[in-house]
């Protein structure tokens, strides 16, 4: 049992190498720990999805020797997660929550299953479930904003980002969550202030001047965080400021090539700013 968890200590750690390796000595002492295999299947999932036979494999035999254990519930919905069978994943939990009812996680987990199939009325309820058991965590509200911001619901996308940076003032991530939903909801004075604490950093003062601390401006990476980026830019933009604009969208074309969103919103950028022109259309000879 100490091996076991000090091997998911290492896992919340992120070192999946000392993680996999006491689990492994974990079950090498006693090969009917539930909980070694739950964790193990964890692990090996997220070093490689690829593996997700022998995750399922770990998952399946702590089922088989505990199945009244949370953590088995867990491992077992986490892999169907991650193999986007969302359908057996919610199964799961909901069998998890029948064991334990007050746990944020399992209806943070539960709405991620409910979003990944699109039933967004379900992700909203099992998020805010998530947000009552949990009100100081920003992350069932920054996912309700997801959620709301994924079928075009701005406005109420918006709010739940305020929420999420009230939780989280120092937090890059929500402060460029919150700066997209501005961006939408075409508050761009606002957009411009939070998209440029999330990518370049500064100083948070709150409305009665006191300052909270610095938040660290995060490195430029595909996904999520190129598009505050581009968001940052394209903001700039909407505010006749394409001379700060450009360096910003030439930075994305460069650092993430592979980011096709990226790429198509840094094309309309430098459009727009009349850094490149459109490539004419070639009509065919009639």
């Amino acid at each position: 049992m100490s091996y076991a968890v000090l091997g998911w200590a290492y896992y919340q750690n992120n070192d999946l190498i000392k993680a996999k390796e006491y689990l492994n000595k974990s079950k090498a002492i006693d090969p009917n720990l539930a909980l070694a295999h739950a964790y193990l299947a964890f692990v090996i999932i997220d070093d490689d999805t690829n593996n997700w036979k022998a995750a399922s494999d770990e998952a399946r035999t702590s089922l088989a020797i505990s199945p009244r254990l949370l953590e088995s519930r867990m491992a077992m919905s986490y892999v169907f997660m991650l193999t986007a069978n969302y359908t057996e994943a919610i199964e799961q939990l909901n069998q998890a929550i029948q064991i334990h009812s007050k746990l944020a996680s399992l209806f943070m987990m539960l709405g991620d299953s409910y979003r990944g199939m699109g039933d967004s009325t379900s992700a909203i309820d099992a998020y805010t479930q998530a947000a009552t058991l949990d009100p100081q965590d920003p992350d069932p509200f920054a996912r309700i904003a997801r959620t709301y911001y994924g079928i075009g619901q701005w406005g109420k996308a918006l709010q739940y980002a305020k929420n999420a940076v009230q939780n989280a003032m120092l937090e890059p991530r929500m402060h460029g969550l919150l700066g997209v939903m501005y961006f939408r909801n075409q508050e761009y004075g606002n957009a411009a202030q939070e998209l440029l604490l999330a990518t370049v950093g500064g100083r948070v003062i709150d409305a009665g001047g006191t300052d909270l601390g610095m938040v660290q401006g995060l490195p430029l990476e595909a996904g999520v965080v190129a598009e505050y980026y581009w968001t940052y830019a394209l903001t700039l933009i909407r505010l006749d400021r394409c001379e700060d604009a450009v360096p910003f969208l030439r930075m994305v074309g460069q650092g993430v090539p592979e980011d096709a969103l990226a790429q198509e919103n840094v094309i309309a950028g430098l459009m727009s700013c009349n850094v490149i022109t459109p490539t004419p259309t070639l009509k065919p000879n009639s």
